[in-house]
């Protein structure tokens, strides 16, 4: 239980003057009640990078940062003491879970994207001085292109699957990206680490007319 009031306190102070907040990409995680909310959780820095309400995202982060971390998904609505903490992407660099070794040996497996049941959270053990904001960073601009071009495309193609639409509103899909854009655009984000750089390289891809989703 200290450990966990201090981490409290902590995050209260952090809050105040936390720069990640200021990010132009920045999201706090949170969703209205009864969605569920997990977290990303990397096991060697003992720590969730980024919190989110969309598992389909949670599953493609994961994959896009697998050259860089073995990226746990986590069901953090769950624990026992969720609600009295309330993690968000403010904070949620400080916390963990218990119990975690065992849990974590039954899921080791990369490809095995069914999210960890977190039945309490706890204080991260992380001693290391490393400034994670730079990494947290690329993660949410990576969920912020996620969200604004790949999610649009989707639910673009869905409209488009109506053959009245395709007659009656064949305007409306002339933004769409096509496959290949697509898939480079998650090759942008799987090999990079650089923000300006990957901004650069999708406006790129994207041409004048379809910026607009995305910036």
């Amino acid at each position: 239980m200290l450990g966990i009031k201090n981490a409290q306190s902590k995050n209260l102070n952090n809050n105040m003057d936390n720069a990640i907040t200021s990010f132009k990409y920045f999201q706090w995680g949170m969703a209205a009640a009864n969605v569920p909310i997990y977290g990303l959780y990397e096991p060697v820095l003992d720590k969730f990078l980024i919190v989110l309400d969309s598992l389909k995202h949670a599953e493609l982060l994961k994959y896009l940062l697998s050259s860089r971390y073995h990226i746990f998904i986590c069901r953090l609505d769950l624990a026992s003491n969720f609600k009295s903490i309330n993690v968000d992407n403010s904070c949620c660099h400080y916390w963990s879970f218990v119990d975690k070794d065992r849990t974590l040996q039954l899921v080791l497996n990369l490809s095995n994207t069914d999210p960890v049941i977190v039945k309490e959270l706890c204080a991260s053990s992380s001693t290391k001085i490393w400034d994670v904001d730079k990494e947290r960073q690329w993660i949410m601009f990576c969920r912020y292109v996620l969200q604004h071009v790949i999610d649009y495309q989707n639910s673009q193609f869905e409209k488009a699957s109506s053959i009245i639409n395709q007659i009656l509103k064949f305007d409306e899909f002339d933004n769409l990206i096509s496959y290949d854009t697509r898939q480079k655009i998650l090759s942008v984000l799987y090999f990079g680490n650089d923000i300006d750089d990957a901004e650069y390289q999708l406006r790129t891809l994207l041409g004048t007319t379809k910026q607009e989703l995305l910036f």
